[in-house]
């Protein structure tokens, strides 16, 4: 997923990659040293690209990584729903992959594993039954109730009762007939914080000490 301004402009979007590479690095030639994706990010991080390549990353930029943006600009999946747009370089992906061929890699019914039993512990090591962890004498914490869960809207559940829905380039909308739970709201301030005046200025106790010892430390090194 490299980047370089040499890749062709498509649809006005500059720079957007070929993955002319795709091909060969999934044939056979290259299985046995080469593991691992393509692309680097699926959406490209706006506080990253911005200072060369701004919403909506249509100009070549050392950090415009995503084959699509998030939109509109001002989204945050919360008040403002956020929706996801391909760019070429996309969709240019999902051709590459299609037209790769997968033939002559192994499959996994082919593998013979070197080991298929746990090898022995050795001498002296007691046996893991045997080891007395300090959680055991805690009780076992309950599963989280998922249903209380803050989710992005859109979002799912996977409940495990039914199969996953299938995927959408759409996330504004949650899927009909499955669970989801709005935006959860801020939680309330602790006790004893302050929620006056300006955050930056509220530090706790250790803060505090930190600042007190290098300030009697600088007064030391000053006399």
């Amino acid at each position: 997923g490299c980047l370089n301004v040499g890749f062709p402009t498509v649809d006005g979007f500059q720079a957007q990659r070929t993955w002319v590479d795709a091909a060969w690095l999934l044939s056979p030639t290259f299985a046995d040293v080469f593991a691992g994706g393509f692309a680097f990010e699926f959406s490209t991080e706006s506080d990253n690209s911005k200072s060369d390549s701004p919403f909506p990353f249509k100009t070549f930029g050392a950090q415009n990584y995503g084959l699509g943006y998030l939109e509109p600009e001002t989204c945050d999946a919360d008040k403002t729903p956020c929706v996801f747009q391909r760019m070429p370089n996309f969709d240019s992906l999902a051709v590459a992959y299609g037209n790769a061929s997968t033939a002559g890699l192994p499959e996994r019914s082919s593998y013979s594993p070197s080991h298929t039993t746990p090898p022995q512990c050795p001498a002296g090591v007691p046996s893991i039954v045997g080891v007395l962890w300090p959680a055991d004498s805690e009780t076992d914490m309950l599963c989280p109730d998922l249903t209380q869960t803050p989710l992005c809207p859109g979002d799912i559940i996977n409940t495990g009762k039914a199969s996953p829905p299938k995927p959408s380039v759409k996330t504004v909308s949650p899927v009909k007939g499955m669970p989801t739970v709005p935006p959860s709201a801020p939680s309330p301030p602790s006790p004893g914080s302050s929620t006056q005046g300006n955050p930056a200025t509220v530090a706790g106790p250790g803060v505090v000490g930190v600042v007190v010892m290098a300030t009697v430390a600088w007064s030391m090194v000053r006399v």
